[in-house]
């Protein structure tokens, strides 16, 4: 019988940057995310990245960061549109549409 009706992965997803540094912190030899090369250092790379959007659109840096860090794991990996298709960008450069651009 589990203690709690959360599940490890529903855990982790619900993370927030002020957990991670209290993590860091308290038990400094524990990865948070070991197995996840999409979590980690690059995850605290796309909070900064949230801080400066925020500081882009007249966020105040205190505000920036604190809305950064308070974002769940599942928000922030979310926060940013999906990159284009490489074959995507190349059909649209090659398309007539693309030619009209240039």
């Amino acid at each position: 019988m589990s203690s709690t009706e959360i599940t490890q992965t529903d855990l982790v997803k619900s993370i927030t940057g002020y957990d991670e540094l209290a993590v860091e912190k308290f038990f400094p030899d524990v990865d948070l995310f070991p197995d996840d090369e999409k979590l980690g250092k690059p995850l605290r790379y796309m909070r900064a990245l949230v801080f400066v959007h925020k500081r882009h659109d007249k966020v105040k840096d205190a505000e920036a960061v604190h809305q950064a860090l308070e974002m769940p794991v599942r928000v922030v990996t979310d926060y940013f549109a999906d990159e284009p298709d490489d074959d995507v960008a190349d059909e649209l450069a090659e398309s007539d549409l693309g030619k009209a651009e240039q």
